[in-house]
C-alpha cells in the first residue's frame, strides 16, 4: 500500500508547481509604433516603437528582446531604448540601454538561400535590443537614413519589429519607411 503514496506524491508537487507557475503566467506586453517615421532633410527618420508593460501593477517582466528588420537601402546611424518608469512614481529615471545593429551572418545568409535556389533574397538590416525587464514602458528609437548607392525608395518598403519572451515571438508591427501621408518625404538621395 506504501508504494502508490509515495508515487503520488512526486506527482502533486509536479501539479502544484504547474499551478504556481501558471498563477503568475507569461508578462501582459503590447507592441506599437508610437508615430511614422518623420523625415530630416528628407532622407533620414527616426522610428520609433512602444512595449508596454500591461501586468497587474505593472509588475517588472522577464527579460524580453525587440528585433526590428529594416531595408538594406538604409543606413542605420544609432538604436537604443529607454526603460521607463511612470510619472506617478517621483525620483525615477529612465534607464537608457543600447541596441546591437548588423546583418545576418553569412552562413545565415547561405542557408536560407539554399533553401530557395534562384530567388532573389536581400537580407535586412538586424536591431536587436535586449531589455534585463521593462518597468512601465520601454521605448525603442531607431535612427536611419538612406545608403549613399539608393536613389529612391519604394514606398511600399517596410519597417518591421517584433519581440519575444523565452525565445517565442509574442507579437510583431509593421510600418512604412516613408510617411504615406506625406508625398514630399519620399527620401530622394542627391547622390
Amino acid at each position: 500500500m506504501r508504494a502508490p503514496a509515495l508515487c503520488a506524491l512526486p506527482l502533486f508537487i509536479v501539479v502544484c508547481a504547474l499551478a504556481a507557475a501558471h498563477e503568475d503566467g507569461p508578462d501582459d506586453l503590447a507592441l506599437h509604433a508610437e508615430n511614422f517615421p518623420q523625415a530630416q532633410g528628407g532622407k533620414s527618420a527616426i522610428y520609433q516603437f512602444q512595449i508596454d508593460n500591461n501586468n497587474m501593477k505593472s509588475k517588472r517582466t522577464s527579460p524580453v528582446e525587440f528585433t526590428a528588420e529594416i531595408s538594406p537601402d538604409m543606413e542605420v546611424m544609432n538604436a537604443y531604448y529607454f526603460n521607463e518608469q511612470s510619472q506617478t512614481k517621483p525620483g525615477t529615471k529612465a534607464e537608457k540601454g543600447s541596441c546591437k545593429i548588423g546583418q545576418r551572418s553569412p552562413h545565415s545568409q547561405g542557408e536560407i538561400q539554399k533553401r530557395f535556389p534562384g530567388a532573389r533574397i536581400t537580407f535586412p538590416k538586424l536591431i536587436r535590443c535586449n531589455m534585463k525587464h521593462i518597468d512601465d514602458f520601454a521605448t525603442v528609437y531607431v535612427h536611419a537614413k538612406v545608403g549613399k548607392h539608393v536613389k529612391e525608395i519604394p514606398a511600399d518598403d517596410m519597417i518591421k519589429a517584433s519581440f519575444s519572451q523565452n525565445n517565442e515571438l509574442k507579437e510583431s508591427v509593421q510600418l512604412p519607411l516613408v510617411n504615406p501621408n506625406r508625398d514630399d518625404e519620399m527620401f530622394e538621395s542627391e547622390y
